[in-house]
């Protein structure tokens, strides 16, 4: 894995909306993360930049000191990316832009900030705004050795989201995307 995603969390619609949530309609044509000789073996953050750019999403929403790799391919994608201050302040920005776009919106967190940033997509969740919240974390080994601020995201998460989840594999990606 090229990068190490942790975390998932998806707001969204329960009703005729259901399909804007991840903005991945059955018949949307995704890249797969598999390879042959013949063809070049994607990368879980050139994966997931190209199925973002796949929804129509023109921005999305990050802190810095997270997941590098995906922000440097969504500009190769043309996706452009926002830099914000604070957690709660790149989830206020997903909730408008998701909001205006009428599409889903992506923001990204790295793991300390996780808390801040579940705070902020309170408004979108209370709203059914389709915003997908993704955050940054150690590897699985690291966990549970008294690392810095390593809390269990599913807790913060769980409130305010329609679903939450770990991507312990970036070959989890195209199934968790498209839930």
């Amino acid at each position: 894995i090229a990068e190490r995603f942790n975390h998932m969390a998806v707001i969204g619609p329960a009703s005729r909306r259901e399909d804007k949530l991840t903005g991945l309609h059955a018949n949307t044509q995704i890249p797969k993360f598999v390879g042959t000789a013949r063809q070049h073996e994607l990368t879980g953050a050139e994966w997931l930049a190209r199925a973002i750019a796949s929804t129509g999403t023109e921005h999305v929403f990050f802190i810095d000191s997270v997941i590098r790799r995906t922000l440097i391919q969504l500009e190769q994608v043309g996706v452009k990316r926002e830099l914000a201050h604070t957690e709660s302040g790149v989830a206020y920005m997903a909730d408008g832009y998701a909001r205006v776009s009428g599409k889903a919106a992506f923001c990204f967190a790295q793991s300390v900030g996780a808390a801040n940033l579940a705070a902020g997509l309170q408004d979108a969740y209370l709203a059914r705004v389709p915003v997908v919240a993704i955050t940054g974390r150690k590897v699985p080994g690291m966990h549970h050795a008294n690392s810095y601020q390593e809390v269990d995201h599913h807790s913060l998460f769980a409130p305010v989201t329609k679903m939450t989840a770990d991507v312990l594999s970036a070959a989890d990606l195209p199934r968790l995307l498209r839930q």
